[in-house]
């Protein structure tokens, strides 16, 4: 069943029947945009769902380097970390390591907001009906569910949560 406002891809029937086609040639789908908008509610959750993730990922970054809210507790442990390198390599330290790690961290979850945003924004109706951006916005998002819940606290379990209820709402909300 065609969604409102969506893609559709349409066949042209067995291969060579289309006129001119010689026997035997392949013929593959063509993609047809629908003239309507998507759902002004499914793209405003989506819009939301990005919107968190990105003020979570922008707060991580400004707190990685411009607060002491990652420094341990212990001032002994990040004397320690300052000078002792991973087994990996001794290029770096363990603390310039956690420093990177949660930099890139930050990167990836503002880089999601802003390219899932941006689809939501300009392209919700690709977004809405491509399996693969779709899936891969949920696997994402799965992913930093299940990292939240065994690694993290309750601030971006929280975060994460409502974000990935969101997303799946936009969706739902297209089918309807």
């Amino acid at each position: 069943m065609p969604l409102r406002g969506h893609i559709i891809e349409t066949a042209h029937g067995a291969a060579g029947s289309a006129p001119g086609d010689s026997p035997g040639a392949m013929r593959y789908p063509r993609r047809i945009a629908c003239p309507n908008p998507p759902p002004m509610l499914a793209q405003s959750l989506l819009l939301a769902s990005c919107s968190i993730f990105l003020a979570l990922g922008t707060a991580h970054l400004l707190m990685t380097f411009f607060s002491r809210k990652f420094s341990p507790r212990e001032a002994e442990l990040e004397s320690q970390m300052r000078e002792v390198s991973p087994r990996l390599t001794r290029q770096t330290t363990m603390w310039n390591a956690w420093v990177g790690f949660n930099a890139s961290h930050s990167l990836g979850v503002i880089l999601f907001g802003l390219f899932y945003g941006d689809l939501a924004l300009r392209q919700a109706d690709l977004l809405l009906h491509d399996r693969f951006l779709g899936g891969l916005g949920a696997v994402v998002l799965g992913s930093y569910l299940l990292l939240a819940w065994r690694y993290w606290f309750s601030t971006p379990l929280l975060g994460v949560s409502l974000a990935s209820l969101l997303y799946a709402g936009g969706f739902l909300a297209a089918r309807f």
